[in-house]
């Protein structure tokens, strides 16, 4: 019984990893780690020029909603 039930741990544990194989990956060259390091920066920085870009698009839509409902105030007030 004690054989049937180890047998059963392992091929229940055999079949879970199967295909987790630890992959080898050399080292980087400096040519390599540079142009990482290079794309990364440039991502980031796309990502911070859109961030602005949407933000100032917030933002004058913000003064717009301001400035139609400031003219409806106004306009309550003269009536």
């Amino acid at each position: 019984m004690d054989d049937t039930v180890s047998a059963m741990r392992k091929l229940s544990f055999a079949r879970r990893h199967r295909g987790h194989h630890r992959l080898t990956v050399g080292k980087l060259s400096a040519a390599e780690r540079l142009r990482l390091i290079t794309v990364e920066a440039c991502r980031r920085e796309v990502e911070e020029k859109e961030r602005n870009r949407r933000h100032g698009l917030a933002q004058d839509k913000r003064t717009l909603y301001e400035r139609i409902c400031g003219i409806n105030s106004q306009r309550k007030l003269l009536k």
